[in-house]
């Protein structure tokens, strides 16, 4: 269709009108031009602004990449050591060290709060805040529920991914019993094995009340120091075993030596109950019986191992 024109009535002049455009004075004309324009120069400007930003929001997200990947390395490290001490006769002392120190640096630490919290903020110190620490303790601790190597944990964490961890002990925490519950429930599995191998010990001697009460103070479990010997003379397969003293426990002792049996009975608890509860003792008996003597045995060598590898690390730093 041609373009029509009309004069303008004010300036005589003639003034092009578009299709389905309105015709305009020239100097309204003008103006609508100097919006156009205006807007145009804004449109320019936020599209600039959000160009810059983008690409600051890039480089952020290489940091946050970047800083997720070292976060998760150094992770890593120390669900190693947090695996070692959990699983060690100086635990305690230890996380009673870390107590200690971060109190030294000025650290605020509830009586409560959990080992694995204790060695977040012990290594992060005030870089972190509480909620990152309470999230990152959560993250080791769901590893070691799991029964997560340390090898393993980078790879586990990566797969199920931080957040769901997290998610998953939180609603862990709110919906079931805590894992001083389960051992609590353990230590009555492990009494109960013992109960067991009453008929059949060792050793076996029969004294009188004073006398016994003089040795082992209560009636209940005692501690004995002893010695066991091999035979070297040839062809010889015995040893001699060599009962020397029996020491009087206290309830802390004996709290702390039944608690470190028990975690061998923790993650499956409701297997070994059931077993305890649901049949005769001579069908589980030896089973459990095997399992507690095999995980003393297990955790003896990883102790002699680990020993004799900062031994060996030891002698090599003296070279």
């Amino acid at each position: 269709m041609p373009i029509a024109k009309k004069a303008s009535s004010n300036t005589g002049k003639i003034t092009e009108v578009k299709k389905n455009q309105i015709a305009l004075r020239e100097n309204n004309q003008q103006r609508v031009e100097e919006w156009e324009t205006a807007e145009s120069k804004k449109l320019q400007a936020i599209k600039d602004w959000a160009g810059r930003l983008i690409k600051t929001k890039r480089k952020i997200n290489q940091v946050t990449t970047q800083y997720k990947k070292l976060m998760l390395e150094f992770l890593s490290e120390a669900y190693s050591v947090f695996t070692e001490v959990e699983q060690s006769e100086f635990a305690n002392d230890f996380y009673s060290g870390i107590r200690w120190e971060l109190k030294e640096q000025g650290e605020k630490i509830q009586t409560n709060t959990p080992n694995a919290a204790l060695m977040i903020r012990f290594v992060c110190s005030s870089d972190i805040t509480t909620k990152s620490m309470s999230d990152y303790s959560k993250v080791l601790q769901g590893a070691s529920r799991n029964n997560v190597s340390a090898s393993e944990f980078a790879d586990w964490v990566k797969h199920k991914t931080m957040t769901a961890v997290i998610e998953q002990e939180r609603q862990s925490a709110n919906n079931t019993e805590t894992y001083a519950d389960r051992l609590k429930r353990a230590r009555i599995v492990v009494l109960r094995v013992l109960e067991t191998r009453e008929a059949i010990p060792l050793l076996s001697n029969t004294t009188t009340t004073w006398a016994a009460e003089k040795l082992i103070g209560r009636e209940g479990l005692w501690l004995a120091i002893g010695t066991a010997t091999r035979r070297y003379d040839r062809e010889s397969f015995y040893a001699d075993i060599n009962l020397l003293a029996m020491l009087t426990p206290n309830i802390d002792i004996e709290i702390y030596i039944i608690n470190q049996i028990a975690k061998v009975f923790v993650n499956n608890l409701e297997y070994h109950e059931n077993l305890i509860n649901e049949f005769e003792e001579e069908v589980w008996a030896e089973e459990l019986w095997d399992k507690l003597i095999n995980a003393g045995y297990e955790q003896s060598d990883k102790s002699n191992s680990r020993w004799a590898d900062r031994q060996q690390a030891s002698r090599f730093e003296s070279r």
